[in-house]
């Protein structure tokens, strides 16, 4: 019995919300209406809890109605699973958003600080998500950091690396 305990209290301490944020830079500043608008495209891995390691693909195409509105239709490769999913994101001058996503059961929230956004929102199944969004000094990659939480563990993590254009 104290064996399982301690298999189980190793297993929850590496799922906890431990990560810091990524560092942030005032410079480059991340415009994501800007960054988004057009295609881009991005590679990365999603990691399951008690799963393998998947290949992830995103292939997005954004729209800009020129008065901080996105609308980012994208469809994502997760090893041989494909699914569309659709933003709609409302943005302040300051750059902060609110918003929609298909994934999301409720509101999103987004605030941009220098080169970074942190998105939050919850997904069906009370699932919360983190997101942060780090701009590289290129101007034309960002780093997409991405983790799920229940009960306040975490269960599934994605890193991206995310490129403007085709």
């Amino acid at each position: 019995m104290k064996r399982i305990a301690l298999l189980l209290s190793l297993i929850l301490a590496g799922c906890g919300r431990s990560d810091p944020p990524p560092p942030r830079a005032a410079e480059p500043k991340l415009d994501l209406i800007a960054f988004f608008t057009g295609p881009s495209s991005g590679k990365g891995t999603i990691d399951i809890i008690f799963q393998h390691s998947k290949p992830l693909q995103v292939i997005s195409s954004g729209k800009s109605d020129g008065r901080g509105s996105l609308v980012l239709d994208q469809r994502l490769a997760e090893g041989s699973k494909v699914r569309r999913r659709r933003w709609v994101m409302n943005c302040s001058a300051a750059g902060n958003c609110d918003g929609t996503l298909t994934d999301a059961s409720g509101p999103v929230r987004v605030q941009v600080a220098g080169n970074a956004a942190h998105i939050r929102y919850r997904m069906p199944n009370r699932l919360d998500v983190d997101q942060w969004l780090t701009l590289r000094a290129d101007r034309r990659t960002i780093d997409n950091r991405l983790r799920v939480f229940k009960w306040g563990f975490r269960v599934a993590t994605v890193d991206e690396v995310i490129r403007r254009g085709p």
